[in-house]
């Protein structure tokens, strides 16, 4: 999950600082940047900030998104130089 962004779906709580909560919106876009801890949450990135969130609330509530390098894997591309 680190290094994959999601779109959220629906507006989604968030931790920053470490004790102060934010409201995702809808249609955000956030980028992970840890692995889950052991309460099951991850840092991710939005709107510049790092956040604190559930990795349940990211799988249910967001729309992962695909970069061109991922894509061009998936599909079993290569660069052609």
């Amino acid at each position: 999950m680190r290094g994959q962004s999601f779109r959220l779906k629906t507006p989604t709580l968030g931790i920053f600082n470490d004790k102060d909560t934010t409201v995702v919106p809808a249609d955000a876009i956030i980028t992970v940047v840890s692995d889950p801890d052991s309460t099951n949450h991850v840092y991710a990135l939005y709107e510049g900030r790092k956040i604190l969130i559930f990795v349940r609330d990211i799988r249910e509530r967001g729309t992962r998104l695909v970069v061109a390098k991922q894509a061009r894997d998936c599909y079993g591309l290569r660069r052609i130089a």
